[in-house]
């Protein structure tokens, strides 16, 4: 583990006329003292990222298109995002403004858990503080697990000591002044699965009036499954499929999303009914400043021919295995069809106004980072790698069930030869870090496939793209590509222009720091 001096720079970013230790006097949260379980728990409503990854993520995929100049927006940051550059942007949706948020909320943790000890000290009940903790702690996981998995290179254990990844912070700041470690992957690794296996046991969803905005059970087991399944190591399938089945209760029909009748509603309303708590299919809700929304019209999206692909526009689905019958998921679908941008209405946006009069303000989505569809497909890919092929099928065609319309058990069965079928028209290869057979590479071939479309617009794309080591073509307006290899350095994004440099207020900027140095914004509430 390598170690260098890093400075915050909080002076330089947080603050305006007020001095570091004005501010490192002051509480974290600017709400109360953290002197009981209820102020805590306040705090925890920061624990989680307040930026979204999901639109710049997914134009980084193949699930984005250039439709062209014609297009009504074109955003400097998501054509850089497009062309696998360094993203100059600090704002919503844009990498830099993620990073800041995610150590924003691991600040937020971190300050929790200590506030946790000293009310532990002073005789505060386990009962009180235990699901707080938990909470916490799934908080603190989750942003570093994000960070790595964007900010690093995918996980393989063969170079996982080696490959540099983040800073895994697990206490609060106390000056303006801190010397850091930039962990290796494997590093970040083990303290994301000391965290979960430290929280999990604490999470309680009866303390929370609203469970659904909190790292509830099923969330917290669903995040879990993710974390194992990205590992990929040889004891991990069987932590997937534990996982998964808690989060599912071992009875996916019951969580699922229903797409067949809500597909019926009017796109706004079907987007708020997507993104709405009370949805089973959704573990974890986190309101998030973010413009996502608004991608059917901007220049980086999805064009007709992508859409189709993907959904299955007045076709049979491309990957639903040779299952007849339309893709209930289309009916959501839509865009412009003069400027070529299209987009699926996963998302209603709610603008906040600055004032009762102010035409200025932050638009936000009730983003959907865990659901029920992530846990079945967690738990669908680990049942390949145990070879239990049957289960597989069963599972599917209960997903199907709820995805094709007037779905007929008989008619749609999936089949092992429409899941050959299925995976031989894909034409990208898998190349995962673990080895497989021919069989468990058709399935996988299959079931990645048809995560691209399940979780269109969802950022989740890019994610299979890295671990799965896949090729991305983006076509060029006009005429042309660009291409990202399976294992393109480009893959890993850039640490923030900031994160390696140190600026003080009224003084030039610094020398460089080491290209393993960070900088680390650890709280703006």
């Amino acid at each position: 583990m390598k170690t260098t001096k890093i400075i915050p720079s909080l002076c330089g970013i947080l603050l305006s006329a007020t001095s570091c230790n004005d501010f490192l006097s002051k509480n974290p949260d600017n709400r109360a003292d953290l002197d009981s379980p209820a102020n805590i728990a306040g705090l925890l409503v920061s624990a989680y990222p307040q930026y979204s990854a999901v639109w710049f993520t997914e134009v980084m995929s193949d699930n984005a298109t250039d439709a062209g100049a014609q297009a009504p927006a074109d955003i400097e940051s998501l054509r850089q995002a497009y062309y696998w550059e360094r993203v100059d942007e600090e704002e919503q949706d844009s990498p830099n403004g993620y990073w800041y948020a995610c150590y924003e909320a691991i600040a937020a943790a971190n300050h929790a858990l200590e506030a946790i000890e000293n009310l532990s000290a002073a005789g505060y009940s386990p009962t009180e503080l235990n699901p707080l903790k938990g909470e916490a702690l799934l908080c603190r996981a989750y942003a570093h697990f994000m960070l790595v998995n964007l900010f690093a290179e995918h996980y393989h254990p063969a170079a996982a000591d080696s490959t540099s990844g983040i800073t895994y912070i697990t206490r609060p700041e106390t000056s303006p002044y801190a010397e850091y470690s930039r962990h290796s992957v494997q590093e970040v690794y083990t303290l994301i699965e000391q965290d979960l296996q430290d929280g999990f046991p604490l999470i309680k969803d009866a303390v929370h009036d609203a469970p659904k905005w909190h790292f509830n059970r099923q969330a917290a087991a669903t995040f879990i499954s993710r974390y194992y399944l990205y590992r990929g190591l040889p004891g991990d399938w069987d932590e997937v499929i534990r996982y998964a089945g808690i989060a599912l209760e071992d009875n996916p029909a019951a969580f699922l999303r229903e797409w067949i009748e809500s597909s019926k509603e009017s796109f706004d309303v079907f987007g708020m009914t997507y993104s709405r708590s009370s949805n089973p299919a959704n573990f974890l809700v986190i309101s998030t400043v973010s413009t996502a929304y608004r991608a059917w019209y901007h220049r980086y999206t999805m064009d007709l021919p992508l859409i189709r692909k993907r959904v299955a526009a007045g076709s049979p689905h491309p990957t639903t295995v040779d299952i007849s019958g339309r893709y209930a998921l289309i009916n959501k679908a839509a865009g412009n069809a003069i400027s070529g941008c299209y987009g699926v209405f996963k998302y209603a946006e709610v603008f906040k106004r600055d004032g009762i009069n102010a035409d200025y303000g932050l638009p936000y989505i009730m983003n959907t980072p865990l659901v029920a569809e992530e846990a079945l497909f967690n738990r669908l890919e680990a049942e390949v790698m145990q070879e239990r092929y049957d289960k597989v099928i069963e599972w599917l065609d209960l997903y199907y069930a709820t995805r094709v319309i007037d779905y007929d058990a008989a008619r749609h069965k999936v089949t092992d030869d429409a899941i050959r079928r299925a995976a031989a028209s894909a034409s990208q290869d898998i190349t995962p870090h673990y080895a497989l057979n021919e069989k468990q590479k058709t399935y996988l071939k299959c079931l990645v496939n048809i995560r691209a479309s399940e979780f269109v617009s969802e950022g989740q794309r890019w994610f299979d793209i890295k671990r799965m080591h896949l090729p991305v073509v983006h076509a060029i307006a006009g005429g042309g590509s660009v291409r990202l290899e399976a294992n393109d350095r480009r893959r890993v994004i850039p640490f923030p222009p900031d994160a390696t440099r140190i600026r003080f207020p009224g003084r030039p900027a610094q020398p460089n720091l080491p290209a393993d140095s960070l900088k680390l914004v650890m709280i703006n509430h």
